[in-house]
């Protein structure tokens, strides 16, 4: 999913998410590392996401704050993680 304010960045990771029975069992940091993983392997360089409700999670796991922006009305942080600093 592209960010559609934001068409000057590519590629994006979007529609991770776990279930709320199965979240704090590594599942969902498990999911996002793979990704980085093989988006590092295709040889691309960084990655974007946006989130609002889980932008302390994906801090976590090194992506860093590019843009606060506002998306259909809502809030959203957009975040950017080199690949190569995740492989």
């Amino acid at each position: 999913m592209t960010l559609l304010t934001r068409p000057d960045l590519s590629p994006w990771v979007a529609g991770v998410y776990v279930t709320p029975a199965r979240r704090h069992q590594g599942i969902g940091s498990a999911l996002v590392r793979y990704a980085v993983h093989q988006a590092a392997q295709m040889g691309v360089k960084r990655l974007y996401l946006y989130t609002h409700p889980a932008r302390e999670f994906y801090a976590k796991l090194g992506w860093r704050l590019l843009a606060e922006d506002e998306y259909e009305g809502r809030p959203v942080a957009i975040m950017m993680m080199v690949t190569t600093d995740a492989t």
